[in-house]
């Protein structure tokens, strides 16, 4: 019996050709966005939970008192890990995780890659299944695990398995290592995202050889992160409190004020949300609003393409009465009806399912990672959360889209088919409310598109409060700092030269307590060299900027919330220091504009600490400027990278890149959103139009204009149009503007321009979709048509 169903599905879907494949291309497009959307946010948010000890895993966190602050920080000391696996017998496996970008050798050629130091439990701890070797590979020092990623880079299509890559630290430092295992590929999450991995003793032995204290000893240093494997996942309510007995072991390598207050563990599958909370923390985060919008995106496609089924069928169901009318007269009962029907859209299903996954596949995930920066695969033999996915969407689907049309067929009556009282109906009530969805979906979507592309070009015009023009930044150590500001200091274009420890767009400063007037008030410190104001250029209201260590420029956030008319002059305490306000800045974007501007002020810094060296140049002489301070620095630091600089102006670039990002999904999905509502428009006109063929060449007999006839052939549908669009504009206002809140703090008022120009451009488009049905109707010739009645 399921056979035969089969077989008649397949026929039917070939016998239906544009239906069929109306139907599949929506669904394998929904399909397909559906699998971008999954992969993403199961990545994000279960790459940790996939672990086979997860529950028992946890990461030991350090909890600082920095300038007064609380601050928690992923970073721990070296010897913790080894500490604790020696006096905790609740602490199966202890390890350390550091990592470094190095220069590796193969052969003639030199890549830069990020090599993982880590303790040999690492892959015991964490399930990453290899592809040859074996988990207790990392206790040899000269051993290398790669991914499967940077085996290919390598190696190629070679057996990488016993040949050895070499490590370039300096030209002096030259280390070789022998690949002898290769990880498969696998979920990946941020803990067990690797290209090379090695023993922790090598950080030790290339990038820190003249340390007096070994690994286990050294409490000074802090590493990216310690992890730690009880035997019970419940023990962390009892390990956690004697981790205070560590805290002076730490402190007393500590001489300024940022001590250590405690320790703390978090567990592995908890690293993704908290890790907004986290400084340094090896998660990645939780990308909400990413997640928000793909799970929309997904949701809109596939609420498109089950209407779009559910109407075109309903509208192709006339076709089939004669069918259904025999069946049930030859003794078919209305569930075995259902049941064929309910598997002609299975097979459909299927067919979309499988071309959904090509699409993803070749086209989907390649392009979101070009637009988001990930590199997304799709892992099929290694998620079994995965195909139950696929199996629980291929299910869903199939019902949800299936179910009314198969019992809504189901239901004619034998008798009315062949009496002739079974009436043929154009879209009932039923269909129009679906094409009115389709349409509120497409309008939504051109809407919100339209919209986050306005306000993009509206930010790309915002002032910045500074000028970000003509500014060339280099980033530092101390000990280049001193060279490159000699160097620069020579050249004739450059006109201003200053350092910071903290620059602005690139870092926010430290966020400190000061206390005024006996309050406390939270603010951020940029500490920079004399001269600064010169070089960025912010608009100075009141005051001057800092000429004595002692004084401070405050923002206007900041000077507000002082309690004084006239702050200049004002007193600040941070900790014991007294600071008094020397000046006054109008407020600028010291980040990029999804934050708000906080309260801030600029002290004088030690040019010992800086980081950046910021210089002013003679407009169009960047050119000759960066090609001096290249000269100088690889003639002073031959065997370090090139210099590394960039021009202020580009300095919000990965805000815009992101803000670019998002524009272009929106304007994927809303040219998906419309190709779908207008092949379902498409498929309705055509059935309408063919049963209002005679009608129409009575209406031209009978005088009828070529206006009249277009107007009554289409005008139910152009009244869907306006229906939608009208209800599409307050959904799509309230939703723009949450989304737009959510990801940024300083955007466009929304006016009637989004709304009206992505009326106008969907208007169009369906308008040109139903313009051929409206010539058909035009152009139908009476006589021909009538002939045979």
């Amino acid at each position: 019996m399921l056979k035969n169903y089969i077989t008649l599905a397949y026929r039917s879907l070939i016998k239906n050709k544009l239906a069929s494949a109306i139907n599949i291309a929506g669904l394998a497009i929904a399909v397909g966005c559906s699998i971008v959307a999954y992969s993403f946010i199961s990545g994000e948010l279960l790459g940790e939970m996939l672990h086979e000890h997860a529950d028992e895993i946890f990461q030991v966190q350090t909890i600082r008192n920095v300038d007064d602050a609380r601050e928690i920080s992923g970073f721990t000391p070296e010897a913790m890990g080894p500490q604790l696996a020696q006096d905790l017998p609740q602490v199966e496996h202890a390890v350390r995780i550091q990592e470094a970008r190095l220069s590796i050798m193969h052969g003639e050629h030199e890549f830069h890659d990020h090599v993982r130091f880590v303790d040999p439990a690492y892959l015991t701890m964490f399930t990453i299944p290899l592809a040859q070797g074996n988990a207790n590979i990392l206790n040899d020092p000269d051993a290398l695990v790669l991914s499967q990623d940077a085996a290919m880079k390598y190696f190629g299509d070679q057996n990488p398995i016993g040949q050895s890559l070499t490590f370039k630290v300096s030209e002096e430092v030259l280390t070789s290592y022998t690949v002898q295992a290769v990880a498969e590929r696998f979920p990946i999450g941020s803990v067990s995202n690797f290209s090379i991995l090695t023993t922790y003793t090598n950080n030790i032995s290339l990038l820190n050889p003249d340390t007096p204290l070994s690994d286990k000893e050294n409490w000074e240093k802090d590493i990216w992160a310690t992890f730690v494997q009880l035997s019970n996942s419940s023990d962390n309510k009892q390990i956690e409190p004697l981790l205070a007995s560590y805290v002076d072991a730490k402190n007393a390598t500590i001489t300024s004020d940022n001590t250590v207050q405690s320790f703390r563990l978090d567990n592995l599958k908890n690293l993704v949300y908290s890790a907004d909370e986290v400084r340094n923390s090896i998660s990645s985060g939780y990308p909400r609003a990413a997640m928000i919008v793909l799970g929309t995106i997904s949701l809109f496609l596939f609420t498109l393409s089950c209407f779009n089924y559910i109407n075109i069928t309903l509208g192709a169901s006339n076709a089939r009465v004669k069918e259904i009318g025999i069946r049930k007269v030859i003794g078919s009962q209305k569930r075995q009806i259902v049941l064929q029907f309910l598997t002609e859209n299975l097979v459909l299903c299927s067919t979309a399912l499988l071309v959904g996954i090509g699409l993803a596949v070749f086209l989907l995930l390649p392009g979101f990672g070009v637009i988001s920066g990930s590199n997304m695969r799709l892992e099929l033999d290694q998620r079994t959360d995965f195909w139950v996915f696929l199996l629980t969407f291929l299910v869903g689907t199939a019902l949800l889209s299936g179910s009314y049309p198969a019992f809504f067929i189901a239901s004619f009556k034998p008798v009315a088919i062949f009496t002739g009282k079974f009436k043929s109906r154009g879209p009932n009530r039923f269909m129009k409310t679906l094409l009115t969805g389709q349409f509120i979906l497409a309008f939504v979507t051109m809407m919100m598109c339209v919209g986050f592309m306005m306000n993009m070009s509206y930010l790309k015009n915002l002032d910045w409060g500074y000028d970000n023009r003509d500014t060339l930044v280099l980033r530092l150590d101390p000990e280049s700092y001193e060279i490159m500001h000699d160097a620069a200091s020579q050249l004739s274009q450059v006109s201003h030269i200053t350092g910071a420890r903290n620059h602005l767009g690139m870092w926010n400063g430290d966020r400190v307590t000061f206390t005024s007037s006996g309050q406390e008030e939270e603010a951020v410190r940029f500490e920079v060299g004399e001269g600064y104001f010169d070089v960025v250029r912010p608009r100075i209201l009141a005051g001057t900027f800092p000429t004595l260590p002692s004084h401070v420029l405050v923002n206007e956030n900041l000077a507000s919330r002082l309690e004084s008319d006239n702050p200049i002059g004002e007193t600040i305490l941070l900790g014991e220091a007294e600071y008094q306000v020397a000046g006054i800045a109008e407020d600028f974007h010291f980040t990029d504009f999804s934050d708000l501007i906080e309260p801030a002020f600029w002290k004088l810094g030690n040019p010992a600490e800086f980081s950046y060296l910021v210089t002013r140049f003679q407009s169009g002489s960047e050119d000759e400027v960066v090609s001096a301070l290249a000269t100088v620095w690889n003639a002073s630091f031959p065997d370090r990278q090139g210099m590394n600089y960039y021009f202020q102006d580009e300095s919000f670039n990965s805000f815009f890149m992101e803000g670019r990002g998002i524009n272009q999904i929106f304007g994927f999905t809303a040219i998906l959103a419309l190709l779908l509502s207008c092949a379902g428009l498409f498929g309705l006109a055509s059935q309408h139009t063919a049963s209002k063929l005679k009608e129409m060449s009575i209406r031209k007999i009978l005088g009828a204009t070529v206006m009249q006839i277009a107007q009554l052939g289409n005008r139910q549908f152009m009244i869907l149009l306006i229906i939608a669009s009208i209800i599409a504009t307050p959904i799509s206002y309230l939703l723009l503007g949450n989304m737009m809140d959510s990801f940024i703090e300083y955007r466009m008022d929304l006016g009637p321009a989004p709304f009206i120009i992505a009326i106008g451009l969907t208007l169009l488009v369906a308008l040109g979709t139903i313009s051929s049905q409206v010539y058909r109707l035009i152009s139908v010739n009476p006589a021909e048509l009538l002939k045979n009645e």
